[in-house]
């Protein structure tokens, strides 16, 4: 996609026990949509908006009186949403995800939510889940944290001439300004600017944002 897309995504979290968190289902609403298929079968209907990256099967209405199918997430390549009134894109892919350099084999695969794009690259966010926020309509991010735990928020990056997506930045990640600036060393501005520790992990949205801006033509 040529044009930049970027959406606002809010993180909260609250404490729950750890023997609770297997009892989540998905919850969200079904929005207009679309989904193109690994084998490049186009979908579209209404989609129940994913709830979490690891989700398995994602289900659809084709029409008003069809029934309800399941799709295993895993043959998904892209599945898109539109918000009710407002007509917010919420674009999620289904990628494999690699958490360091030396990684030779991909750690987690899912839905990862599109956080912004341009033509050269696409940088996801995610979190333990995803909700729709009951007033309005946009998709949050959220993280149920039992007592000790730290709320967790990621940004990944996949570049055009890659075939991996990486882990760019995290919040419980107390050492990865390093892996930071080998992943965005291409966009010489912003690498500058955390080269020089005016910006860090804890900017990654910023971050992002300024990264696909700088690498918008190329």
């Amino acid at each position: 996609m040529k044009n930049l897309l970027l959406l606002s995504i809010v993180l909260f979290s609250f404490s729950i026990s750890h023997a609770q968190l297997g009892r989540f289902i998905n919850s969200n609403p079904y929005w207009e949509g679309e989904i193109i298929m690994t084998d490049g079968t186009k979908l579209s209907g209404e989609i129940q908006v994913p709830h979490k990256v690891g989700i398995n099967k994602v289900k659809i209405k084709k029409c008003k009186s069809c029934k309800t199918e399941k799709l295993t997430a895993s043959d998904i390549k892209i599945l898109t949403v539109y918000s009710p009134k407002e007509n917010n894109e919420y674009s999620f892919h289904y990628t494999k995800v690699y958490l360091s350099k030396r990684q030779k084999k991909a750690r987690y695969a899912g839905l990862y939510l599109v956080y912004g794009a341009n033509n050269y690259a696409t940088i996801y966010k995610a979190s333990q889940t995803y909700k729709v926020k009951k007033k309005g309509e946009h998709i949050i991010l959220s993280y149920v944290a039992a007592p000790g735990d730290f709320p967790s928020v990621d940004h990944y990056i996949k570049k055009r001439d890659s075939d991996k997506t990486e882990l760019l930045a995290s919040t419980n990640l107390v050492n990865g300004r390093r892996n930071m600036m080998r992943l965005l060393e291409d966009a010489p501005v912003i690498w500058k600017r955390i080269e020089s520790n005016e910006l860090g992990i804890n900017h990654a949205d910023l971050i992002s944002r300024e990264y696909l801006k700088e690498t918008y033509d190329y």
